[in-house]
């Protein structure tokens, strides 16, 4: 074993959401696109599409979380983060919640990964500070701590913050971290890390060409692991082995972020080379469970799409 280096902020104790989804039933899944700077919101139930616009010609978004009714997307070079609630109807005369606005953050932040902490904490990395900002989301306001240099994702575990890159919480609670390697070397690998101890348990080595975001599914501890090069590459985390490796990864290739609903729905987000296709809509593939993989529906969504978060309308 040996100690891994990243940043981890101590939470207070708080309340968590009083009801846990159980149903897709009123799930959609947010699609972040940084061509035309908008997020595309679509439906688990029947697929259908609707956009939301910051309006904010500066904004590079990249990233976003979804937790309970809100989506976050940090946008980059706007040193600003924008909230998108997914409300129900409000009647006549009630004070209703405004259901999207941007939320500054300091400037020259490049605000870009996002962790939600509960129904109005969040936590947000700030890589040209090197810093991560405790953000109340409904209040606006913020606290920044330093932390580790060009900190670019935001992971919690129980009352820990860490600030890394490329990281995701599996079911057994510990940290999943990719490392891309560096371009050319096909050297991209997986660290474990325990979070209590901040110790590194494994390493996975052999995951390729830059892989990048992933996701936890639960039918057998699978992580997911999206890779621009191979597709969808795969990793069983109860035996701590690559099962989809380079050359065997779930196509179509040029997969840059994934997220799983409450049916075990895979969604994964195909980013084409934006300087060449910004005007052209992305797609989003709805692939059935693993291990089939099945494709059930593709989804036109904004340009140069980069990956996506679930959250839910009730």
């Amino acid at each position: 074993m040996k100690r891994i280096v990243f940043s981890a902020v101590i939470l207070a104790a708080g309340c968590s959401d009083a009801l846990e989804q159980r149903s897709s039933a009123g799930q959609v899944i947010g699609v972040v696109n940084s061509g035309d700077r908008t997020l595309s919101i679509i439906s688990a139930t029947d697929f259908t599409v609707s956009t939301r616009d910051w309006q904010r010609a500066s904004a590079t978004p990249s990233t976003i979380a979804g937790r309970g009714n809100v989506f976050l997307v940090p946008l980059g070079q706007a040193d600003a983060v924008g909230v998108d609630r997914l409300l129900g109807p409000c009647g006549p005369g009630a004070l209703c919640v405004q259901p999207d606005y941007v939320l500054p953050v300091a400037a020259g932040s490049g605000a870009t990964g996002v962790a939600i902490q509960d129904d109005s904490i969040a936590w947000i990395a700030n890589p040209n500070l090197n810093s991560v900002t405790r953000l109340n989301y409904v209040s606006g306001d913020t606290v920044s701590v330093a932390a580790g240099v060009y900190p670019q994702a935001v992971a919690i575990v129980g009352t820990r913050v860490f600030v890394v890159n490329f990281a995701t919480v599996g079911d057994d609670s510990l940290l999943y971290v990719i490392a891309s390697g560096h371009a050319g070397a096909a050297d991209g690998k997986l660290s474990i890390v325990d979070p209590k101890s901040r110790t590194e348990i494994g390493v996975l080595n052999g995951l390729g060409e830059s892989p990048g975001a992933a996701a936890f599914h639960p039918a057998g501890g699978r992580l997911l692991i999206a890779s621009l090069a191979e597709g969808i590459l795969e990793v069983n985390t109860s035996i701590r082995a690559i099962t989809r490796g380079p050359g065997n990864g779930v196509k179509p290739a040029g997969i840059s972020g994934l997220a799983i609903d409450l049916r075990g729905r895979v969604y994964a987000v195909v980013q084409l080379p934006c300087p060449e296709f910004n005007a052209v809509p992305g797609y989003l593939h709805v692939l059935s469970a693993p291990p089939d993989y099945r494709e059930i529906h593709t989804v036109s969504v904004g340009s140069c799409p980069t990956t996506a978060a679930v959250a839910a309308t009730q």
